[in-house]
């Protein structure tokens, strides 16, 4: 087939192996996820990925939170874990995969503005 420039090659080849191992390895057979299946074509067809733009592991990134929170182990951003409170955008928060955000107290090592 040459002369064919949407096939997927180098690094583009390698992140679409990526997803497909994934999705192959987290989602039950025949379970549906129409949303998740959805943003595998968008991000798998994505010219971005496609030609390897530099923010192909931003777009990768996007991809396994989605997954993530498609399948139920989706952390959550916007509110503290502590009380259920909307995150502050002038406070200061730490995460705890376990647990998500939560504000900061005393000196931890990685704190994050509450605003992106």
């Amino acid at each position: 087939m040459a002369g064919r420039s949407d096939l997927a090659a180098g690094r583009a080849l390698m992140c679409g192996f990526y997803l497909n191992e994934l999705l192959l390895r987290l989602l039950a057979r025949g379970d549906p996820h129409e949303l998740l299946y959805d943003r595998y074509v968008g991000t798998s067809t994505s010219s971005r990925v496609r030609h390897c733009a530099t923010d192909y592991e931003r777009i990768l990134r996007r991809f396994e939170k989605n997954l993530l929170s498609e399948i139920g182990y989706g952390a959550t951003f916007d509110v503290d874990a502590d009380n259920g409170t909307p995150i502050d955008p002038a406070g200061r928060y730490v995460f705890q995969p376990e647990r998500g955000a939560l504000r900061a107290s005393g000196q931890p090592a990685v704190r994050y503005p509450g605003k992106p």
